[in-house]
Parts: C-alpha cells; sequence; structure tokens
C-alpha cells in the first residue's frame, strides 16, 4: 500500500484521475493557442510535478484523434477533438457511451429484472474477430459527376433495431472443431479463427464473399487485431450457441418511440453496440451481441442493395443507400428497421464519402459535407449556404487541428 501512494504521488493514471472532454475543431484551436500561450509543453506523460511546477501540457495523436492533456485548477482534464471529421465531436465520446449503456442496462432490468450478464452471458475478447465492419460504399468513378435522376433509401435506426429479435447465449456456448453450422437448437455460429458468424436461416457471412461488396462488409486491414483471416475449414474452430429467452424488443421501442423529444434516445440505441465490444474491453463483455446484430444489419442492407443492383448504386454508408433511377424501393412511412423513401428522382454529385449535395429542382434538399467544415470564404456549410451541386468544389477544411505549434 506504501509503495503504491508513493507511486501515486510521483505519477499521475490519467484514466482513474482525468476528466474527458470532447471539443469541436475550432473550440480545440482556441484551447490549444491558450494552453500554448500559458503553459509549457511536455515530453513526459506521466509525471506529475511537471504537471504541477511546471504548468505543463502535453500532446497527442492518436488515429483521427488529437488529445490535450492538462491541470486546470484542481483537476486533470484530457481535451480530444477528431481532426479528420468534426461532425463526430458532439460531446464527450466515451461518457456518452458509458451513459448511454448505463441507460439501456437500466431499462433491461426494470423490464426484465436481471443483468446482462445473466441474459447473453459475456464472452473472450476473441469473439471481437467475428464483428463486421459497418457497411459502407462510393463508386469512385462517378465523384464528381452530376446526375439527374437519384433517388434514396434510409433504413430507420438500421444497427439498433437488429438489437432485436434473437440473440445468442453465451452461457450456452459449445466449441467445435472444424467448420459447424448453425441448426434450430442451436442458431447462433461464430468461427473464431477466420471471423465468420451465421445465424440460422437469415445469414452467413461466408455468403457475403460473393456479394460483390465482400471489400466493404469485412475488416481486411492486417493492422487490425481483429482482422477477418482466411482459414481452411479443417483448421477453423466454432463456437455455437442456443439463443437467449431475452432481447432488447421492448428497450429499442421505448428509446425509438422516445427519439424525437429526448436527444439522449437516439444516442441510447447508437451508443450502445459499440459499448458491447470496447477497446478495453472490462466492462460489457458482449461481442457476440454486437457480432450478431451488426451482422444481421448488415445483411439487410446487402440484400437490399442487391435489389437495387450494384451497378445502380452511388452512395452506401452504414444504412442510406444512394441509386440511379426513380423507382420507388421503401416506404413513406418511418419505423423501426424498415427502409424509409428519402428522396426520389433528385439532382446529386458527391466529391467523397458522406459528402454530397441533393437538389429537387432548384431547390437544395440535402447536404453532407463529412470532413468538410466551411466554405472557402469562410462561412459554415449548411443548406441556407449551399445554392448549387458544384458549390461542394467551395468545401475545405478549415479548422485542421495539428500538435504542432
Amino acid at each position: 500500500m506504501k509503495n503504491e501512494l508513493s507511486h501515486l504521488s510521483k505519477y499521475i493514471n490519467w484514466r482513474r484521475e482525468a476528466n474527458i472532454v470532447n471539443v469541436s475543431n475550432d473550440v480545440m484551436n482556441s484551447l490549444l493557442a491558450e494552453i500554448r500561450h500559458e503553459k509549457i509543453k511536455l515530453d513526459n506523460l506521466t509525471v506529475r510535478k511537471d504537471f504541477m511546477s511546471k504548468n505543463g501540457y502535453y500532446v497527442r495523436r492518436k488515429g483521427n484523434y488529437l488529445y490535450v492533456y492538462v491541470k486546470e485548477d484542481d483537476s486533470y482534464k484530457i481535451y480530444t477533438t477528431n481532426t479528420y471529421d468534426n461532425t463526430k465531436n458532439e460531446g464527450d465520446v466515451k461518457t456518452v457511451g458509458k451513459a448511454a449503456m448505463i441507460a439501456l442496462h437500466n431499462k433491461f432490468k426494470s423490464i426484465h429484472g436481471c443483468e446482462f450478464k445473466k441474459a447473453f452471458g459475456y464472452v473472450d475478447e476473441e469473439f471481437k474477430r467475428c464483428i463486421p465492419k459497418q457497411f459502407a460504399y462510393r463508386k469512385k468513378d462517378d465523384t464528381g459527376k452530376i446526375f439527374t435522376n437519384v433517388s434514396s433509401v434510409d433504413g430507420c435506426s438500421q444497427y439498433p433495431s437488429n438489437l432485436m429479435g434473437l440473440l445468442p447465449d453465451a452461457h450456452t456456448a459449445k466449441e467445435v472443431k472444424g467448420v459447424a453450422f448453425p441448426d434450430e437448437e442451436y442458431p447462433f455460429a461464430f468461427y473464431i479463427k477466420s471471423g465468420h458468424c451465421a445465424q440460422y436461416g437469415v445469414f452467413n457471412t461466408r455468403n457475403w464473399m460473393d456479394s460483390g461488396f465482400g471489400e466493404e462488409l469485412f475488416r481486411l486491414n492486417q493492422k487490425d487485431k481483429w482482422c477477418w483471416r482466411p482459414v481452411k475449414f479443417d483448421e477453423e474452430i466454432t463456437i455455437l450457441m442456443k439463443a437467449s429467452k431475452y432481447n432488447f424488443n421492448e428497450e429499442m421501442q421505448y428509446f425509438y418511440a422516445r427519439r424525437k423529444e429526448d436527444p439522449d434516445a437516439k444516442l441510447v440505441m447508437n451508443a450502445s453496440i459499440g459499448m458491447m465490444h470496447t477497446r478495453t474491453y472490462s466492462k460489457y463483455k458482449m461481442a457476440h451481441i454486437a457480432a450478431i446484430a451488426i451482422a444481421r444489419a448488415n445483411n439487410s442492407i446487402l440484400e437490399k442493395a442487391k435489389s437495387i443492383g450494384k451497378l445502380r448504386i452511388l452512395h452506401l454508408c452504414v444504412d442510406g443507400i444512394i441509386y440511379l433511377g426513380s423507382d420507388i424501393k421503401g416506404v413513406d412511412y418511418k419505423e423501426l428497421g424498415v427502409y424509409h423513401q428519402e428522396f426520389v428522382g433528385c439532382k446529386f454529385r458527391m466529391i467523397n464519402n458522406n459528402a454530397y449535395i441533393v437538389m429537387k429542382g432548384d431547390e437544395v434538399i440535402k447536404v453532407k459535407h463529412g470532413a468538410y467544415d466551411h466554405n472557402k470564404d469562410g462561412s459554415p456549410i449548411t443548406i441556407e449556404t449551399t445554392k448549387s451541386l458544384m458549390d461542394s468544389d467551395n468545401w475545405v477544411v478549415v479548422n485542421k487541428v495539428t500538435e504542432d505549434e
């Protein structure tokens, strides 16, 4: 105990001691300007006296995120911002995710009278390999082109809606050498060597390989610790599971119904799946639930994409599909899990992933600007500041934040 206290007096445990605050790019720029004026940049992240006596700060980059570590008054703070996509800077990501999961867990307990672990069991981290990546596709050859007859369908909370229905129970897991297929008794199969998974009568991710969208559905980047791998049938290991008697049907319906009056309701639906397979993976260890929910959603979107035809699809992101033609592929109402017809027969131009303009006649009806945050004249990118399809050529990244002074 004495040694532990001595260590804590000398070194900062940022995970335990700091508050994480997610901010927009422009706020981060202002913060950094102020911090650089008042504090000294440090080479060491954890030495406590450097942050106190030297009035120091520390900066590091991790992927698309920039982190700034400071001591303010009597507390430690970590400011973070996504420097690639400013639209993701809507709040404290970790705190939001944790709060979302607590809200879902509390609702689940109030309905079912038990906790997640009893209902679904927890699984080892190796099940993360079975989680597909979220579906995204762009017809790159058509980037920058103007199309005059384009339509779109949008899945209503497609990923959260697939937490509804049968879900696997890890308490019933049995291991089989080689490839074993799910059946009525054991409707869920996880192939933990390769990263495939399947649900009896619903989907088998092995069938995705020949769908024409294989690269968009599997995590193929070898830098990803839990990337998909090619494995021979006789070298595979299959984990079969029975279905749990519990599900998230009532919970998802509850939060979906509240999404308009309560902004946090949508966050609960979307952030909770991510909290089932976090990087640290120390709580809510439900990678098997996340794998099935995401795979079911991907399979649903894939089937919709196949019904439209890959050659007609210009842009697909998460649960929205923009395609050539004016035929109706969705419904005129919004309901959990259905495909809503967002627009029909419009003009369209895209310049990047999730960066496009849609017009109906002379009216701009939708603008998605992805990683771009301003027009060249400094004005924000909005429907009001967008007048034509070519306006996207004026989009720039103004608030590009770097760790350099």
